[in-house]
């Protein structure tokens, strides 16, 4: 029958909560889920249906016919979605394969052997890419290496996909989840345990991924009231903030315990117009693989009698640069600690974390939300923030550069620069919450894009009242609030822009806007120093509204914005809340221990940091999660199943030819974030003068390394680690493992070929077998961000490294490090003049271009007119070590004929100003050809050393590197 004629099944308001009863519902709900998805694909129509509703068919066996009819259509033509392609493929691999046509198996094959799918750049990501991965391998386990995308065997990337899901698992458990309870991600993260805990055939890692699925929803029951998600979030879009029953979170709330409504799939593909983003898909794949969770969890989710307070450490993702001095490192990776309190009330949430830059772009500080009928067409939301975009905070957590990080940023979040956003956090917010009630502070320095601070108005809020004594009142529902702001402002639509109702960001940001986004209204303060007061209580404790607003106005407050934030506030509950910007807030006198802060801690479920055990209450019950069982360390190797393979492809290694041009494309202007390439890749320029696609089309190419003496070895240094090739280019095999990424640039040693180089952005690597296997060698650094990595010619053992801090040289082959003497600036490029290896060049951010003349020893300025400016580029001219040429962020392409005494701007002709990657060609004698690479303007030449300028292609790219060597 269709989806509409369907009824979803109904929770009773008080139901069994016996073991059995609980079952029974899970049954009925999970039976109803799969039907919804089997009906989605239309006999006759193979338009219709998702790889999830595919994969129903398989799994129950009804409308097979179709189901595959509609899996050939989407799986005609090339992959695209990288990470958000390989689950939806292993839903069908694994769900019921016995259903699969053998022309659906060896194009499945097929696609894994061409497509090259990003893992992306976020925790969540990750889970999803090697879950999947893990699956794929244990679904092929005769695939060889070259019947993989990466080149390597199945055994060796399930165990690879093994061990990081083992490491995550370890990290999230005892330091606490670095995307942390998201209202929409929550779904990722659900997806991927879920898949290993219904299809992994090892016993004890199925295990281990169900503890894991058991621990994402304790910390999810233990915050839900009837299924919305409450507290401090990460990971959040206007709508699932706004509106919080619109959210994975509920739906799988829904599934799961039976809190809440659930939204029939026809609506939601009604409002969607996009099946791939329907929130049900997380329920879809959690009732295909089966997954059943503790019945303590529903009995957790449902005590509602009493209010509570939980607390939780999280920690922010991990942080590249600009770590801050409250970093602290795992493994070698920085993040920070984020400390929340929850307060859950029968009726409502007020939740919160303690301000600051806690998740990049998409944070929800603190938010309030109460319980109503009808959720899913309500907005029981109330909250502030106080907006902030930065590049900064991009390049923070993002391996891009940061003139280009906030344009990258709003292609996908496109709400992030805008001054009425509503997610996000800021570095200049401070909170601090003691049950029912907050204080927020706030100190906006003059140069910061936005000076007011917003506070959210739900249209579902009644009654709004503004006192003559500066409070301002309202009540959502069961709940009464009180809000004092210290500096007056105005109400404002939430969207005053009109950004959102205009429809920008799409379908994630703005998808049905005038549903849950119009009818709102916000206070807005604009002012530098400010902050605001916020009280809580439950209606059922006051005889009436009137008495509640009595009850707050004799409550003790005193706050000052200047010349620092401060406020000292009496809750109604008598508890002294005193909060100074930039000081440890005090409950009662007592400083906030945030050095004690648990991992877990409530009447329901208690974790220390570092202990990686969850132990879960309720009544008289107990239930443990117990992650000690693997350490910290490699995985065992894999068991084998089995799965038809197709027919491997042959290629004929390429022919010798004149020497050629290579160029590293990071990204294009096709790509809309920085998670998943479009074009990226690294290319090959014909006699022709066009430019073909070579190599693998990975994410974030950002340099080509060719053996000199041997140069059918080839390495890439990309986003997604390092992959080599032995033959020339024609096949390739990924030679790093799941810790190794974004790296930037990579040598060989040109004294010793054997030896290798290479910069990430999460420290140095050293090969010592021509770049088949790599360690870390980060021995004299404190910190680890690097993007350029040059060996000394002359000086065998002698590697110069430009870091975050300042230039780093190593005497012994990279085995240890020492500053250099140079400033302490980003080092963004370094070059060694091909004539005098004495003479180089060196490109910072922010503190110009600098020369040495004596091998990197003592470096000087030069070219004062871009000492304040973003360079990037740096190159000497193979024949003439005094003819230089430099390029930056809108500074163009300089140029030096006398060794950088005199420079000239020589950009005319250019489409703009934004250069990325400057290189001489080694082929040309005299004036030479110079290039450039300009931001999505693409490749240029120069015959004259930039008085003119000819288009070298490669339109819409965003170059990281030039390469000559032969074809």
């Amino acid at each position: 029958m269709p989806p509409s004629d369907r009824t979803a099944p109904r929770t009773p308001a008080s139901p069994d909560l016996s073991d059995a009863a609980i079952a029974q519902r899970l049954a009925a709900r999970r039976a109803f889920i799969l039907g919804e998805a089997v009906a989605s694909v239309v006999p006759g129509d193979p338009s219709q249906g998702s790889k999830f509703d595919i994969a129903a068919c398989l799994h129950t066996g009804r409308n097979l016919d179709a189901a595959l009819a509609r899996l050939a259509r989407l799986d005609g033509g090339p992959p695209s979605g990288d990470m958000f392609w390989v689950y939806p493929t292993v839903s069908v691999m694994m769900a019921g394969p016995q259903h699969l046509d053998p022309a659906s198996r060896d194009r499945i094959a097929e696609l894994w052997r061409t497509y090259w799918p990003s893992r992306g750049d976020t925790e969540n990501h990750w889970v999803l890419s090697y879950a999947s991965l893990y699956l794929a391998a244990q679904a092929m386990p005769d695939a060889g290496p070259d019947q993989w995308f990466n080149g390597r065997s199945s055994a060796e990337n399930r165990a690879e996909a093994r061990d990081y899901l083992n490491h995550w698992i370890n990290v999230m458990t005892s330091q606490g989840q670095g995307e942390y309870d998201s209202p929409n991600y929550i779904e990722e993260y659900a997806v991927g345990l879920a898949m290993l805990a219904g299809w992994a055939d090892e016993p004890a890692f199925r295990d281990r991924a169900k503890r894991a699925l058991d621990y994402i929803f304790y910390d999810y029951a233990v915050e839900t009231l009837d299924g919305l998600y409450g507290g401090a979030h990460s990971r959040v879009y206007p709508r699932h903030i706004m509106a919080p029953a619109r959210t994975a979170a509920a739906a799988l709330g829904w599934l799961l315990f039976g809190l809440g409504d659930y939204e029939p799939s026809e609506r939601q593909v009604t409002r969607h117009q996009l099946r791939e983003e329907l929130p049900e898909r997380g329920a879809k794949l959690l009732a295909l693989t089966g997954y059943t969770p503790p019945p303590i969890l529903e009995r957790i989710a449902r005590a509602r009698t009493t209010p509570y307070v939980e607390l939780e450490r999280k920690r922010t993702r991990w942080r590249m640069r600009h770590a801050g001095p409250d970093s602290f490192v795992v493994g070698d990776r920085r993040t920070v600690p984020v400390y929340k309190t929850t307060y859950v009330d029968p009726d409502f949430i007020l939740g919160s974390s303690q301000g600051g830059l806690l998740q990049p772009i998409q944070q929800q500080t603190w938010g309030l939300i109460w319980r109503t009928p009808d959720a899913i067409n309500r907005c029981p939301s109330f909250f502030g923030c106080q907006p902030y975009a930065s590049a900064i905070e991009g390049s923070m957590y993002f391996p891009v550069d940061p003139d280009v990080v906030t344009d990258l940023v709003t292609r996908s979040k496109s709400d992030y620069d805008s001054p009425d956003k509503l997610p996000g956090g800021s570095p200049y917010d401070q909170v601090v919450q003691s049950g029912t009630a907050l204080i927020a502070l706030q100190d906006i320095p003059a140069d910061a894009l936005f000076q007011h601070i917003t506070l959210f108005f739900s249209r579902d809020l009644e009654h709004t009242i503004e006192d003559p004594s500066g409070w301002i009142f309202a009540q959502g529902g069961p709940a009464y609030i009180a809000v004092r702001p210290f500096v007056s402002g105005e109400w404002r639509p939430n969207d005053w822009t009109g950004f959102l109702a205009g429809g920008a960001g799409g379908i994630l940001v703005s998808g049905d806007f005038d549903e849950w986004g119009t009818g709102h209204r916000c206070f807005v303060s604009e002012a530098p120093r400010n902050g605001y007061v916020v009280q809580i209580a439950a209606a059922r404790d006051f005889a009436s509204y009137s008495d509640f607003q009595d009850a707050v106005r004799t409550r003790s407050l005193e706050f000052s914005v200047d010349p620092t934030p401060t406020a000292t506030f009496t809750a109604l509950d008598g508890t002294r809340i005193e909060a100074r910007y930039g000081d440890t807030p005090r409950i009662n006198g007592t400083p906030v221990d945030f050095a004690g802060w648990p991992l877990f801690a409530s009447p329901f479920g208690d974790s220390a940091v570092g202990s990686r055990c969850l132990t879960l209450r309720h009544a008289d019950e107990t239930h443990v999660l117990d992650f000690t069982d693997v350490p910290w360390g490699h995985s065992t190797q894999p068991t084998v199943g089995s799965w038809p393979l197709a027919a491997t492809s042959t290629a004929t290694a390429p022919t010798p030819g004149e020497p050629t041009l290579y160029a590293a494309a990071t990204m294009t202007g096709n790509q809309r974030n920085t998670a998943t390439p479009s074009d990226a890749g690294l290319f090959q320029r014909l006699p022709s003068g066009e430019w073909i696609n070579t190599g693998p089309r990975i994410l974030g190419v950002a340099s080509l390394a060719i053996h000199p003496t041997q140069p059918a070895i080839r390495l890439i240094a990309s986003a997604d680690g390092i992959v080599r090739s032995a033959d020339g280019g024609r096949t390739w095999r990924k030679t790093t493992g799941w810790e190794v990424v974004d790296v930037r640039a990579i040598v060989f040693d040109a004294a010793n070929p054997d030896l290798v180089y290479a910069a990430t952005m999460w420290g140095p690597l050293r090969s010592t077998d021509c770049g088949q296997t790599w360690t870390t060698t980060q021995r004299g650094l404190d910190r680890l961000y690097c993007q350029t990595v040059v060996t000394d010619r002359t000086h065998p053992g002698r590697v110069l490294l430009g870091m975050e801090h300042g230039l780093y040289v190593s005497t012994d082959a990279a085995l240890t490090w020492h500053a250099a003497d140079f400033p302490d600036a980003t080092v963004t490029h370094v070059v060694q003049s091909p004539a005098e290896p004495t003479h180089l060049l060196a490109a910072t951010l922010k503190r110009g271009a600098w020369r040495s003349t004596d091998g990197g020893t003592t470096w000087s300025a030069v070219d004062p007119t871009t000492a304040e400016s973003h360079l990037y580029a740096a190159a000497i001219a193979p024949h003439d070590p005094n003819l230089l040429a430099t390029g930056g962020w809108e500074t163009g392409v300089r140029v030096s004929t006398d060794g950088g005494l005199t420079w000239t701007d020589r950009s005319a002709g250019l489409p703009n100003r934004r250069i990325f990657v400057l290189a001489f060609d080694p082929q040309r004698t005299g004036a030479g050809r110079l290039w450039a690479s300009t931001f999505e303007q693409g490749s240029w030449f120069s015959d004259d050393l930039g008085e003119t300028w000819q288009n070298g292609g490669l339109p819409g790219g965003y170059g990281a590197d030039y390469i000559f060597g032969p074809a």
